[in-house]
């Protein structure tokens, strides 16, 4: 898979969150993989080493919902 494969399915998996949270996670994944290809990696080997664009959206959803989760609880707190 392609560095511009993987960010299109990453974006798409991201689609529940906001704009702004979408491109910071989109840049730093491009700079990445960018990072890594300038190491001498293939854009195909940069990706196959982060994994699955599918499970680092889910993981990075998850953890978004979790943070909103503890927000509020500290809002009704006060």
């Amino acid at each position: 898979m392609t560095k511009s494969e993987f960010l299109i399915i990453l974006e798409k998996e991201l689609k529940s969150l906001t704009v702004e949270e979408r491109n910071k996670t989109i840049t730093y994944y491009s700079e990445l993989i960018s990072d890594m290809i300038e190491s001498g990696l293939t854009q195909e080997e940069a990706v196959e080493k982060l994994g699955k664009a599918e499970d680092i959206a889910k993981e990075i959803v998850d953890a978004a919902r979790e943070n909103k989760r503890e927000r509020r609880k500290i809002l009704l707190i006060r």
